[in-house]
């Protein structure tokens, strides 16, 4: 009965131990604070031996003193000085997240294409997201063809590789992003560590325990640590995939002639000018003389419509105002006739 009443506030202090050794160590990591071992070992072994003290006196002293003594063991791991070569690595290793947005346009729109995709995979890479356009419509005007990719690409490689990009196109505009995760990647990792000592312990514990209620106990705590484990270990590696490969988003569009990339000269504008004006009105009485063609169909039946309908109207008109040229004629000469009737006739005395 004792011992069912001493595993509470055993399994209580010993989460809050676990809690404090994830923080120690998550600190003592990130910011490579120069902690005193002994001093922190010695904190912990009195924090845990005052939790134990304030439970009933037990009967399964050598167990808990075991369960103690692995989980101090875990603590004094976790807090211990780093060597040299080891703090020397972790301060110059930054887990970084970069995310790389260009926009892009070529003359040789087939050939980018085909070299994003196959560079992609030579450097390691791989295509993530891809998008393309044509250029047809349905009214086949001339539309320039399109695309956009998502590419993943090995971080330490990207550099070469925007490089590359940028020597077989025009960028119009380039965008980073870096975002600098070390700081909960490390505490993370250093929370899961803690979590893996407690682990051990409680299936320590679980292996010695005699009642029921005390392996539901341990049980429901081992599950919830391994959960929490699982979580943790889901999400460092969602961190190292976005941090050993890089995010670069390409959006590529096809001209007829590059946007100039350098300033220009008064001569050189005037220049350019003039000939993308020459240019202009050419491809518009090109544009022009292409829509006629396509649209001749429609024209001819407007065309025959509207003549049909002016020779219809025509004749209407014409119609009409014979109608009332009768009726004006008919009205004089009823007037005519009213007249010499009257005329002729004898007067009256």
């Amino acid at each position: 009965m004792k011992k069912r009443f001493l595993l509470a506030p055993v399994l209580t202090g010993i989460m809050l131990l676990t809690a404090c050794g994830g923080r120690q160590a998550a600190s003592k990591e990130a910011y490579d604070l120069k902690g005193d071992a002994a001093y922190t070992t010695m904190t912990y072994a009195t924090n845990g031996a005052a939790a134990v003290a304030e439970a009933p006196e037990m009967d399964w002293d050598e167990e808990m003193a075991d369960y103690g003594s692995a989980a101090e063991a875990g603590f004094s791991e976790l807090s211990g000085k780093p060597d040299v070569e080891e703090s020397a690595q972790t301060a110059s290793s930054r887990k970084l997240i970069r995310n790389v947005n260009l926009e892009v346009e070529t003359q040789e729109f087939d050939d980018l294409v085909a070299f994003l995709e196959s560079s992609a995979a030579a450097v390691g890479g791989y295509v993530e997201n891809s998008y393309s356009y044509n250029g047809s419509s349905y009214n086949g005007r001339g539309s320039r063809r399109s695309a956009n990719f998502t590419l993943r690409i090995p971080a330490d490689k990207l550099d070469r590789f925007l490089n590359d990009v940028s020597g077989r196109s025009n960028v119009i505009s380039r965008n980073q992003n870096v975002q600098d995760v070390t700081l909960t990647y490390v505490d993370m990792e250093s929370h899961k560590n803690a979590l893996r000592t407690e682990e051990q312990s409680l299936i320590n514990m679980l292996a010695k325990a005699e009642t029921v209620e005390d392996l539901i106990t341990i049980e429901n705590r081992l599950a919830d640590v391994r959960y929490q484990i699982e979580s943790m270990e889901s999400q460092l590696r969602t961190y190292d995939n976005l941090v050993d490969y890089a995010t670069l988003t390409v959006t590529v569009s096809e001209v007829e002639e590059l946007t100039p990339v350098v300033e220009q000269t008064a001569w050189e504008k005037m220049s350019s000018g003039f000939v993308s004006s020459l240019h202009n009105i050419g491809r518009g009485l090109q544009n022009f003389g292409i829509g006629v063609v396509m649209n001749l169909p429609y024209i001819l039946v407007w065309a025959a419509v509207l003549i049909a309908g002016f020779f219809i109207g025509k004749a209407i008109i014409k119609k009409t105002i014979k109608k009332i040229r009768a009726k004006f004629e008919a009205a004089k000469q009823k007037k005519n006739d009213v007249a010499a009737a009257e005329k002729g006739a004898p007067a009256q005395s």
